[in-house]
């Protein structure tokens, strides 16, 4: 098993109740991001694959939508897809696979794959990107960016400004970008981008409860929270905390319109 697929692996284990909460908290604005990025497609999708599902909250929250007919999960952990399945039933199919290895053939190809929050944590994300052509017609993949300009929001300026490594993180990303990174690293690997949307990710509650559970000071958690609420939604996800997001197509493949 690979370290991220570990790193993941220990945490559900642990607690998966109490990660699946947290991972509540962040459901809605990523599948808002989702919902945004396709909304020029059929509406609904035949199928939705998420990779690297975790609890499925994102996946419910699309379901909630109705973005698809069929929905797929896929994870590297059998306690986190015992989760999904335990609350979902048979609305969703699962399969355990660690994605470092690429995207594991399920024998169809899929309307749209979902990688949300998944990359950052791959050694090397090129053998996943490169194995979704031609199982999926589109895919929507999202990082946070990692090259906002407040100092101490984003682990690129601790490391630079305060000599921290930036790989030594609660979070378990190992690859760090910026809007451009992404971009390239995506059409590198043989995918068109159709779309983009950027947003800024904060919600009180969600900084009160990571931050209580790590016990740390809630305070330090907060002051962003309340300068993006002065810098409001544009400023804030160009100065602190963001999420990017691009929907992308497989080159030779129609194109949606922009």
């Amino acid at each position: 098993m690979s370290q991220s697929a570990n790193h993941y692996q220990d945490i559900y284990q642990r607690s998966v109740e109490l990660e699946a909460q947290w991972l509540q908290f962040g459901a809605r604005p990523k599948a808002d991001s989702i919902q945004t990025l396709v909304a020029d497609l059929a509406a609904p999708l035949e199928s939705l694959c998420e990779l690297g599902c975790g609890t499925g909250s994102v996946l419910e929250e699309c379901m909630r939508r109705r973005l698809a007919k069929r929905y797929f999960a896929i994870d590297g952990s059998q306690e986190a897809l015992e989760y999904v399945r335990q609350r979902n039933g048979s609305q969703v199919d699962t399969a355990c696979h660690d994605l470092e290895a690429g995207a594991p053939d399920l024998g169809m190809t899929f309307d749209l794959a979902v990688a949300s929050h998944v990359i950052e944590h791959l050694h090397d994300p090129r053998p996943l990107l490169r194995s979704l052509r031609g199982k999926c017609k589109y895919m929507v993949a999202e990082v946070p960016l990692e090259n906002q300009p407040v100092p101490f929001t984003t682990s690129w300026l601790k490391s630079n400004l305060l000599g921290r490594n930036r790989a030594v993180n609660l979070s378990g990303h190992v690859q760090f970008f910026s809007r451009e990174t992404f971009r390239n690293l995506i059409e590198s690997t043989g995918w068109k981008i159709v779309r983009e949307y950027r947003y800024s990710p904060y919600n009180k509650e969600a900084i009160v409860f990571n931050y209580t559970r790590n016990h740390w000071p809630v305070w330090r958690g907060l002051t962003p929270y309340w300068l993006s609420r002065v810098a409001g939604p544009w400023l804030s996800s160009r100065l602190l905390n963001a999420h990017f997001a691009v929907l992308a197509v497989s080159e030779g493949r129609p194109h949606v319109r922009q």
